[in-house]
């Protein structure tokens, strides 16, 4: 294993804080998609609804 002597509270830091921050770029994301997909959802819904007006 690697031997990171006095520094390893600085490494083991760093990737907590990475770790914590490439999880919530996911979950971000996964909520934006989500968010997206109902707008779409919705959008579509006023077309369909809107040609039948017509």
């Amino acid at each position: 294993m690697f031997d990171y002597d006095k520094y390893a509270p600085y490494v083991f830091w760093s990737y907590g804080i990475a770790a914590v921050v490439l999880t919530g770029v996911i979950v971000w994301t996964f909520v934006r998609v989500r968010a997206a997909h109902r707008a779409l959802a919705d959008a579509e819904d006023e077309t369909v609804e809107k040609g039948r007006e017509e």
